[in-house]
């Protein structure tokens, strides 16, 4: 599982956040579309995206945050 640290930052692509959530990487994309995960914080090129974890966890936490 790999997951990048900027500082204390910790950010995740989609494959480790599937793995951390029990679910398959095309559910993630559809969570983010029906507004259940928070959209991508980073994207690199045009096939990898990022996640700030403490965003993901804030939105299952309280996903009506209008702050994430």
């Amino acid at each position: 599982m790999k997951t990048l640290h900027s500082g204390s930052v910790e950010f995740v692509r989609a494959k480790t956040l599937a793995i951390k959530l029990n679910c398959g990487e095309s559910t993630i994309w559809r969570l983010v579309q029906r507004g259940l995960l928070p959209p991508p914080t980073v994207r690199i090129g045009k096939r990898c995206t990022l996640w700030r974890w403490a965003d993901v966890e804030r939105h299952l936490v309280n996903p009506n945050d209008e702050n994430i």
